[in-house]
């Protein structure tokens, strides 16, 4: 552990995402130095609702740390919060695990109407329900009888009412057939095709919908 934690100093300047015990998406940050405890500065933007009141002396939180020598490799630094205020705030180290794949995103639940347009390459206008969505894939429930490995596409689809649109290319990965023929199949999808400004534009529009819902509970 004392040897994980002196490697820390390499990710020093890296942005990170920050997480709380529940797995709940919080915000971005920068990690400003390190001794002995971590400080990470806030990332603000015009979505980001103030984070600091959620970050209390000994919660428990984690860091996602991209591996700047592999991009397929990521880190997930857990510890407890020392000390927070407005602009950053002072994390103690305590574990590290090491992370290969790409599906440890927190899921924002939603429950939007929207129309899949593409089914398979070929135009279609497909009624269905995102359930959840994150930065890796969505939940999507249809009537529609969709097969793992297809490709569907919602174009133009908002996530709030101020929102972008966003044009989701995904493939199914996931089926739960529906019980009767008044129940929904349950699709989960994957993402694909995704750069880095569209992953940015999804997390902030997750950000937003997390806030909104942090605020009216």
């Amino acid at each position: 552990m004392v040897m994980e934690q002196n490697q820390l100093t390499q990710y020093v300047g890296s942005t990170c995402l920050v997480y709380n015990d529940t797995s709940e998406l919080l915000f971005s940050g920068e990690v400003a130095s390190y001794s002995n405890t971590l400080r990470v500065n806030v990332i603000y933007d015009a979505d980001t609702c103030c984070p600091y009141w959620t970050l209390k002396p000994a919660s428990k939180i984690y860091l996602r740390l991209q591996d700047e020598q592999d991009s397929k490799q990521f880190i997930m630094l857990h510890g407890m919060v020392v000390n927070a205020t407005n602009d950053h705030f002072f994390m103690l180290p305590q574990f590290i695990t090491y992370k290969s794949n790409e599906r440890e995103y927190f899921r924002q639940s939603v429950q939007l109407q929207t129309t899949v347009s593409f089914h398979n390459g070929q135009p279609v206008q497909h009624d269905g329900t995102i359930v959840d969505i994150s930065a890796g894939g969505l939940c999507l429930h249809s009537m529609m009888n969709y097969q793992i490995g297809d490709s569907i596409q919602i174009v133009g689809q908002q996530l709030h009412f101020s929102g972008p649109a966003h044009d989701l290319d995904c493939v199914v990965v996931r089926k739960t057939p529906q019980r009767n023929a008044m129940q929904p199949n349950v699709y989960g999808c994957s993402f694909r095709y995704l750069d880095e400004g569209h992953l940015e534009r999804l997390f902030s529009d997750i950000f937003v919908l997390q806030c909104s819902k942090i605020h009216t509970n």
